[in-house]
């Protein structure tokens, strides 16, 4: 995450960024809601392959776009946090184990 912030210009995160959550709506595999940097985070999920209720994510990819979005770093101490870390999630998966 650090080469995304210098790319984007964001060498650190601003505190206002810490502070005012905002929802992103993500559409791709899925997401694993039970890792540590993402506990808390889901705020709803809809599949839209499987029907399934409960958030997943077989492909892995969905989960690796919402850690670069919302993840907290919970499990690295901090060390790869998201670029909006105070950020809530929307789901839905459109991708099967395939992508």
């Amino acid at each position: 995450m650090d080469r995304v912030r210098k790319q984007l210009g964001v060498d650190e995160i601003e505190e206002g960024v810490k502070k005012e959550p905002v929802t992103v709506a993500v559409l791709d595999s899925g997401v694993e809601a039970s890792h540590p940097d993402l506990e808390g985070k889901v705020m709803a999920f809809r599949d839209f392959v499987q029907g399934r209720e409960k958030p997943y994510d077989d492909y892995g990819h969905g989960s690796h776009v919402c850690g670069c979005i919302a993840g907290t770093g919970a499990l690295l101490n901090g060390r790869y946090a998201g670029i909006a870390p105070a950020s809530r999630l929307v789901v839905g998966k459109v991708l099967d184990r395939r992508g």
